[in-house]
């Protein structure tokens, strides 16, 4: 076992917990719990979770719990899906806009946006409230590290 593994007791002593400071084996009499991640949960809590006397709730409520997180799960694995249709979906309107892989000027992406959006030169050359830039160059500038640009 790795060392800051949880080592739990099965046999003779049953449910006495440690957690191992160096690398060691075990036998048949104990089970163990190897932490691979302790970002995201410490050994010693672990052991604290499995020393404490918290009383488990009745099984209704445990069900009701498993089939909130189930609930919580589904939203999340249905999230990360409409994320990857909407990556595709971003990349290929992108692809549409340039049809190509090359590098671009700020110029030639501001000119290659304003024709695919239909823009009307006034809509080009609305100023910022500092009238110092247009709010579409200013916009374009927002966007154009997404892109390939020289």
């Amino acid at each position: 076992m790795p060392p800051h593994s949880v080592i739990i007791s099965t046999r003779a002593i049953i449910g006495r917990i440690a957690i191992d400071e160096i690398p060691l084996a075990t036998n048949q009499g104990f089970k163990n719990i190897v932490v691979v991640d302790q970002t995201r949960v410490l050994p010693k809590y672990i052991a604290s979770v499995l020393l404490s006397c918290v009383p488990l709730p009745p099984i209704e409520i445990q069900q009701d719990i498993v089939a909130e997180l189930e609930t919580e799960q589904s939203l999340v694995n249905a999230n990360r899906e409409l994320i990857k249709r909407f990556e595709k979906k971003i990349e290929a309107t992108i692809n549409r806009v340039w049809g190509d892989e090359k590098e671009h000027s700020i110029a030639s992406i501001a000119k290659n946006l304003a024709e695919y959006l239909n823009l009307t030169e006034e809509d080009i050359s609305e100023m910022l409230p500092s009238g110092r830039q247009s709010r579409y160059r200013n916009r374009v500038k927002w966007v154009a590290p997404h892109f390939n640009y020289v």
